[in-house]
């Protein structure tokens, strides 16, 4: 069982912010840093010119992990000091050109935070789980190194992590494998490269031990699911020498803390792998994951979001240790204990941007504990006192359209549209509402078209529309319209919305094989007719 967290992505307000406008605007609680003011070109060559690193950060303001970060990082005053050493660069993905640079850099998602050298080369990729007070370190290993990644595993591969440098081992620990877009590692290397870094890494470095063996669990958990025959991917000596680490990690708060990825969120599958065919070894590592999520859920070191999601850790564990399906009801006094933390969570939280953090995981917590109709009245309680509520309503409208209540759940993702604020976020629910609206009601054609024509013609006022994230949603939007038409009903509906699109093309740069404009011509065209055409 794979424990994940659902990451879902006022009147309406088109943002159309310049180049110039790219640093964070000074009521957003971070202003303290000084971001630096120009696009993303300058602050390169204001780096290169100062001889400083850059810090690249790509948020938005729906995003609940940035708020995390805005809040639990951007704020600590040794983070404030140590960001001076740097050009400190905020792009949000609404500002205007966001996506074509965006695509240029290879984002991951939000949040993504990339360490480039003074002459412009990605040193590094941080994830956004990086514990706060560990976070200048990890900047100063990024520093000391002053590497690609890919180099950096490379060398210390070649040499053997044995004598590898504290800083080569930091950063390697600390990399965001999950955004990663330079070292491209298969899972097989991954595994490989893991397992090694973990083995050889010196004891005395216990927090990037701890994470290196965090890597090789989560990296051989997932070939696992991949493996199609009966050979055991690790041997009982070697399961029996990983139980016991990992135990040791589970029982100490510093390295616990260091490592909430695998252990909030890959406990499950972690726990299946590292079985063995004693039942009572599979119950103790429960047990200690259990004792684990009591001691998060109380750590007044770590943010209301993190103990909430220990909480969503206990109600899995829960369901492992009794053999319980995830629908299935848990017992009273459980239901009771997630309504006592959110009680607390919702009363300790008051800040509009803490609480986008807090309510995403709280409406979470609700749902995997069977409590949907209770995520529901949360949701709808707290969503207006918190940073940019569109993010909810999808939320609602998922709810709705589970619940059996198609109308309202249309009616929610319509709404959440509308109130949509930044160029890219109204792209992002439009397309989301036009999605929905094409399965929940195939017969709404007038509706779909006319909708469709302003969703589209809103987004066709922007240079980059077929870059970055606008271009992933314009394709997933293509493939509903296809399935939407499939026996040919809607033909004359597609001609208009395609005949809206390609009348824009021609504004499009044609500058290669992924140009924006030969995009744009290719949207709503079949594949054979594309064929047809380069023949």
């Amino acid at each position: 069982m794979l424990i994940t967290v659902s990451i879902l992505v006022s009147t309406a307000c088109r943002e159309n912010r310049s180049a110039e406008q790219v640093s964070l605007a000074a009521d957003d609680g971070t202003s303290e840093i000084a971001w630096h003011q120009g696009d993303v070109d300058s602050a390169f060559a204001h780096a290169k010119s100062t001889g400083k690193p850059m810090f690249l950060y790509w948020g938005a303001e729906w995003c609940p992990p940035c708020h995390y970060l805005k809040n639990k990082v951007f704020k600590r005053p040794e983070f404030l000091a140590r960001i001076q050493d740097f050009v400190p660069v905020y792009l949000d993905g609404d500002t205007e050109m966001a996506q074509i640079i965006g695509e240029r850099l290879d984002v991951k998602g939000y949040p993504t935070v990339i360490i480039f050298d003074p002459l412009g080369q990605e040193v590094m990729r941080m994830p956004s789980t990086v514990p706060a007070d560990q976070y200048e370190a990890v900047l100063d290993a990024a520093v000391a190194s002053m590497k690609p990644v890919k180099t950096v595993l490379t060398e210390v591969l070649a040499s053997g992590p044995e004598s590898a440098s504290k800083s080569d081992l930091n950063l390697l620990a600390f990399y965001s494998w999950g955004q990663d877009s330079l070292v491209d590692l298969p899972l097989e290397e991954q595994v490989e490269a893991f397992g090694r870094l973990y083995r050889e890494t010196p004891a005395d470095r216990t927090i990037e031990r701890s994470r290196f063996l965090g890597l090789y669990l989560m990296s051989v958990a997932r070939k696992a699911r991949q493996h199609e025959d009966d050979t055991p991917l690790l041997s009982k000596e070697e399961k029996t020498k990983l139980q016991t680490e990992a135990l040791e990690v589970l029982a100490n708060r510093e390295l616990r803390n260091s490592n909430l990825l695998w252990v909030d969120y890959y406990a499950g599958s972690i726990i299946d792998l590292l079985q063995t065919a004693e039942t009572s070894r599979r119950q103790e590592l429960i047990g200690a994951w259990q004792e684990t999520a009591d001691a998060m859920e109380s750590d007044e070191s770590l943010s209301v979001g993190d103990r909430l999601s220990a909480t969503i850790l206990k109600l899995n564990l829960i369901r492992m240790a009794a053999g319980l399906e995830d629908e299935a009801e848990l017992p009273a006094g459980v239901q009771e204990h997630v309504r006592q933390r959110a009680a607390w969570a919702v009363e300790t939280v008051t800040d509009e941007s803490e609480l986008q953090t807090v309510v995403n995981t709280l409406a979470y917590l609700f749902e995997v504990a069977g409590m949907s109709a209770e995520a529901e009245q949360m949701l709808m309680a707290k969503m207006g006192d918190t940073a940019a509520p569109y993010y909810f309503m999808s939320w609602i409208a998922r709810l709705k359209e589970e619940s059996g209540d198609t109308e309202a759940a249309i009616e929610w993702h319509r709404q959440a549209y509308d109130s949509a604020e930044g160029r890219y976020s109204r792209f992002r629910w439009g397309s989301t509402y036009l999605r929905r609206l094409m399965d929940l009601s195939p017969d709404s054609s007038e509706r779909i078209e006319a909708d469709s024509v302003a969703v589209l013609g809103e987004l066709l006022e922007h240079a980059d529309a077929f870059a970055g994230g606008n271009y992933s949603r314009l394709d997933s939007l293509e493939g509903a319209y296809w399935s939407w038409n499939e026996d040919g009903s809607y033909d004359a509906q597609l001609a208009t919305i395609r005949d809206l699109v390609h009348a824009s093309c021609g504004r499009y740069p044609d500058d290669g094989e992924s140009s924006q404009r030969l995009r744009c011509e290719a949207f709503l065209v079949p594949q054979e007719v594309e064929g047809d055409a380069a023949l």
